[in-house]
């Protein structure tokens, strides 16, 4: 995690360098006799025609903040420019402070360049027949040297635009807002940073932080950079009456008897609101498409139902839609499908009540089948003893939820191995368990399952309503639908395993049936109510 920021850190701060002038910086050096004395702070609060941005830095604290001995380019806007400006409202004042600051020294030439203002904001620093023009607003004076840095001031403001980020601070998104903040980091940059005195042999920094949020990295549980102004989304923004509403929805799923359950409940329920609210690119016309995916990759067939009527916001890195409801379902989003292949089983050979010879357990590769994805299978053989059944296999179910699923085995027709067998079939039996919570720790041997399905203890199993494999293609066989009575969402041990084995009657061996069978993969899909 930390390689993974300072990496991003190292790769924004190049990004950020202007081009240098050594020209300049060698022309107005201590060297030369001519550098200047005066901090930004100073040129502008003596320059009369600038007293009204003076005053928004004073407000704001900026005044303090360009007095520092690290190196600073102002765009200042004149008192003109500024004369619809509301001086009461400190927050708009400082989003305007901020868009017109920039780090590292940016000086006017015939050489266009992005400026990275202090909000990140990416503004286009041009020239054009020998005018300069900041985001396409025409400058007054350049190039006035500061001790500090350099100040060009300007005939209109800087537009200001709020990013997706910027957005969560609007009235009413307290809700949404607090739970990202949750996740803000602040890293001090010691080599972005300046020693500028020593306290009892300890450094005292003029310091220089880094600030991220881990909800942005989508390489991990993020939905984007919502803060980036090179990146476009288009975000699903609740508000606190939807937030309310979505978490009351949601709350239920996530019921748990884990360690520290209110709490877990509540950060799951929680995760599961924001995770499918931001998709990439500019969506303006949501109806006009068929399908959409979030930055979590969750896909919804609909995509004109999860928006509201409103019109979207403009953001500086995209789309904001605010809604006071969200649509999401639950079997597209927080409720996902699972699926565990056959390689993940577990294979118990011998049960107790039937201590026989261990049966054939194999992996296999079903070559040139597009019906059989995965190509790698299990393959279980009792031989064609109706009698026993000493071989099954344990799946452990991850991440289901407290809702309802049906249950499904895949199962491939022997035909697809043994071409000879091109009649041969099964028949299944299963049990669904969960952990006794107490006993979760405890070796495996010790630990204590119960049947959620009516299977007594030491019974083989219970047989779906259609049991029978199919002798010439992939069968999704139902084996149940069930309600599980609570969550296992992201703990570290799964409280959900599923029994799987065959057995026929001697009748049946007699028949075509053999207690071979080629599993493929085990799924469960949320019920659509």
């Amino acid at each position: 995690m930390k390689n993974i920021k300072y990496c991003i850190l190292c790769i924004l701060l190049l990004a950020c360098l202007p081009a240098c002038d050594d020209t300049f910086d060698a022309h107005y050096s201590k060297e030369s006799g001519i550098a200047p004395e005066l901090t930004l702070w100073q040129l502008i609060e003596q320059d009369a025609n600038l007293s009204v941005f003076a005053e928004m830095l004073k407000k704001t604290g900026y005044d303090v903040f360009l007095s520092k001995s690290q190196s600073f380019t102002v765009w200042a806007p004149t008192n003109e420019a500024l004369a619809e400006m509301d001086m009461n409202d400190v927050g708009k004042l400082k989003d305007i402070v901020l868009t017109h600051i920039a780090r590292f020294k940016y000086v006017a030439g015939q050489t266009e360049v992005i400026a990275f203002a202090l909000n990140r904001k990416q503004i286009r620093f041009a020239y054009n027949n020998g005018s300069y023009t900041m985001n396409g607003s025409e400058l007054a004076t350049v190039n006035q040297l500061a001790d500090n840095g350099i100040l060009h001031t300007m005939k209109e403001p800087i537009p200001f635009v709020k990013n997706l980020w910027e957005y969560l601070s609007e009235p009413g998104m307290d809700s949404i807002r607090s739970y990202f903040n949750a996740f803000y980091l602040k890293m001090f940059m010691p080599s972005g940073s300046k020693v500028i005195d020593y306290v009892d042999g300890m450094a005292v920094y003029d310091s220089l932080f880094y600030e991220t949020n881990e909800m942005f990295y989508t390489r991990m549980d993020g939905v984007g950079f919502l803060d980036n102004e090179d990146s476009v989304y288009t975000m699903i923004l609740p508000n606190n009456a939807a937030w309310i509403k979505a978490y009351n929805q949601r709350a239920p799923y996530f019921e748990t008897e884990a360690p520290n359950s209110d709490s877990v409940q509540h950060w799951n329920t929680q995760y599961a609101i924001v995770q499918d609210l931001v998709f990439r690119g500019r969506i303006d016309a949501p109806g006009q498409l068929d399908t959409l995916v979030s930055t979590r990759d969750n896909v919804f067939r609909d995509p004109a139902s999860l928006f509201p009527a409103s019109t979207a916001n403009k953001a500086s890195n995209g789309l904001v839609y605010v809604t006071d409801e969200l649509k999401h379902n639950y079997w597209e989003s927080w409720q996902h499908p699972l699926k565990v292949e056959a390689e993940l089983a577990q294979v118990t050979l011998l049960e107790a009540g039937f201590p026989t010879a261990p049966a054939k357990v194999s992996w296999v590769y079903v070559p040139d089948q597009p019906d059989v994805p995965s190509k790698l299978c299990r393959l279980i053989s009792n031989g064609n003893d109706s009698k026993t059944e000493n071989t099954f296999l344990l799946f452990n179910i991850p991440n289901t939820l407290k809702a309802e699923y049906n249950v499904y085995a895949v199962f491939a027709p022997i035909r697809y191995l043994y071409k000879n067998f091109s009649s041969e079939r099964t028949k299944i039996m299963y049990d669904i368990q969960q952990i006794d919570r107490s006993t979760i720790d405890q070796a495996a041997d010790q630990q204590v399952w119960k049947s959620l399905v009516g299977v007594t203890p030491g019974g083989t199993g219970k047989r779906p309503d259609d049991n029978e494999t199919d002798s010439a293609v992939v069968k999704k066989m139902l084996l149940t639908t069930i309600a599980f009575p609570e969550a296992n969402y992201r703990e570290e041990k799964a409280t959900i395993r599923i029994k799987l084995s065959s057995r026929i009657s001697a009748a049946e061996s007699r028949n075509g049936y053999n207690n071979r069978m080629l599993l493929d993969c085990i799924i469960l899909e949320p019920v659509k109510n």
